[in-house]
């Protein structure tokens, strides 16, 4: 299986909105605070759009036979007052279709990313994933990374 990593562009706009509805499901199904990726995916495109132009973004995709089969998208963030690295990375989606997991796609995808990090100064990289999801928790921890902050919720 021959995998290429590469820059996602306008074109990939609709591969990448089902990955992000697979993405958004999955979270609904931990926890309906969460938008179903039907929900989610009415405004998801323009958003896409947008973050495609940012210099300080990036969104990588997987693809193999002409299918595109993962994406990552990350930002960098500057000077955030409470933080004392003053450029830090940030991952804000990741995905990697269920029957290509496993093949180690994830950590190249991945390692492409922290490399542009790199090129921008970038020193840490930090990310969200739900604490009831063992699945994400594996896959990131497998990567490298720990677990610093917890985020919490209550309904009112």
């Amino acid at each position: 299986m021959d995998i290429h990593i590469r820059k996602a562009t306008e074109s990939d706009t609709s591969a990448i909105t089902e990955l992000n509805l697979l993405i958004a499901d999955h979270h609904a199904d931990i926890d309906g605070f969460y938008a179903r990726g039907e929900e989610v995916n009415k405004t998801f495109p323009a958003f896409l759009s947008e973050d495609l132009a940012k210099e300080t973004s990036l969104n990588l995709v997987a693809e193999t036979d002409g299918k595109i089969v993962g994406w990552f998208s990350g930002s960098i963030k500057r000077d955030v007052p409470h933080l004392s690295e003053k450029v830090f990375a940030h991952i804000g989606s990741a995905i990697i279709l269920p029957e290509y997991r496993g093949r180690g796609i994830a950590r190249l995808m991945f390692q492409e990313m922290v490399a542009w990090f790199k090129e921008k100064g970038a020193k840490v990289v930090d990310l969200s994933v739900d604490a009831r999801n063992p699945e994400g928790l594996r896959a990131w921890e497998g990567l490298g990374f720990k677990e610093y902050a917890k985020k919490m919720k209550m309904e009112i």
